[in-house]
């Protein structure tokens, strides 16, 4: 059988590297900014960065959540179930950091850029990033997917 995913899911693992591209340039722009950077005007890049990134999170999320992927469309055994329960609700909590963080970099006299933070939740997304990647490769092989 040759691997196969719906024009839905290649859009998902398309989304995948979107979103390292995405996270590869928040790296860059924190760097530039330095771990003491406070004032708002020196923070319009990354703000506007990670402005992009959760639209673009936001839009991959609801994408995989349809019933191609992570809904209930296809059959994963229950254990694979679980797991993927488990990833939406990552899909949550990344979002409502994401939006946490952004009010955060808003407020006036705010802290500086929140690079530990972010790095952490990055971190957090590239391990989830690659268990769906593996969850599309099971299904471009034909496993626990449509056959």
């Amino acid at each position: 059988m040759q691997p196969f995913l719906t024009p839905s899911q290649q859009q998902i693992a398309d989304d995948h590297v979107a979103v390292a591209e995405g996270l590869r340039r928040i790296e860059v722009e924190l760097a530039r900014l330095g771990p003491a950077s406070r004032s708002c005007d020196e923070r319009a890049g990354l703000r506007a960065e990670l402005v992009a990134l959760h639209a673009l999170l936001r839009e991959h999320f609801a994408r995989e959540e349809r019933d191609d992927f992570l809904g209930q469309g296809i059959p994963w055994d229950p254990g694979t179930r679980a797991a993927i329960d488990q990833l939406v609700g990552q899909h949550r909590r990344f979002l409502a950091t994401l939006e946490r963080l952004l009010a955060e970099l808003d407020r006036p006299g705010a802290a500086p850029a929140p690079t530990g933070e972010l790095q952490n939740l990055f971190a957090n997304l590239r391990w989830h990033d690659g268990v769906e990647t593996g969850l599309l490769r099971k299904l471009a092989a034909g496993h626990d997917g449509p056959r």
